[in-house]
């Protein structure tokens, strides 16, 4: 990762710590704000961005420079793919003048297709982020703020917790001895020495997708850094 990279993201890292107390600031009022819908957009697409400025730079370093003379290299629309099945990767691929980067960077190749959403199930934030990224006027507007009912199981002994949503699948068992409901967030006994209370928590998501806002941008942010710091070794 290039210091320009790096420098962006330390950005980013800003608009993180902005986003967080515009967070804090929505839920107190029960608004959200036009402020906390930009950052979160300025969040997304610097993300998004950034993995396509390193596709950037492997096709300036490796590609660019085999490109035939008299070829027009302005056409080619290099991006980061993102791709919903193996004919969508060799789509962006050959957009981008790269469709036999399986045979001549095969290593390279292997890896952007290991991390593809279609193959790998723990990537599905990048369909996310391509979506969000390609709306300039972001569909967060139809962002609403939601209640879970959570029930926080206690070993007062040892103070370890344990936190069982209302959203969890249901689930009927003991933690710590104590019986619990999730569905109905009911802990019908609880042993000597262990205690429970319920807690009402305020979030913010994307209506369509139902995801924390707040928290699909700051793993966004960690799970973008580590892609682009594993590419790094084919630039």
């Amino acid at each position: 990762m290039n210091n320009e990279m790096v420098s962006q993201y330390v950005r980013v890292e800003e608009f993180l710590n902005d986003l967080r107390v515009e967070y804090d600031m929505c839920l107190k009022t029960g608004v959200i704000t036009d402020r906390f819908r930009v950052i979160a957009q300025d969040i997304i697409v610097k993300l998004k961005t950034l993995l396509d400025q390193a596709m950037g730079c492997f096709f300036e370093k490796h590609i660019q420079p085999k490109i035939p003379a008299g070829e027009n290299v302005t056409k080619a629309r290099v991006y980061f793919p993102i791709a919903d099945d193996l004919h969508s990767l060799k789509s962006t691929l050959g957009r981008g003048l790269m469709s036999d980067l399986n045979q001549h960077f095969p290593l390279a190749y292997q890896f952007i297709e290991s991390v593809q959403p279609y193959r790998n199930d723990a990537n599905k934030w990048l369909v996310l982020l391509r979506d969000y990224s390609g709306e300039r006027h972001m569909r967060l507007s139809p962002q609403k703020q939601i209640e879970e009912t959570i029930t926080i199981i206690k070993h007062d002994k040892t103070g370890s917790t344990v936190a069982v949503g209302s959203f969890a699948p249901d689930f009927t068992g003991t933690i710590f001895g104590a019986t619990v409901d999730v569905k109905r967030q009911e802990v019908n006994s609880t042993p000597v020495g262990v205690s429970s209370r319920k807690d009402v928590l305020k979030n913010i998501v994307f209506e369509d997708s139902g995801h924390s806002v707040l928290l699909f941008c700051a793993e966004a942010y960690e799970n973008s850094k580590k892609l682009i710091e594993r590419f790094s070794q084919f630039i």
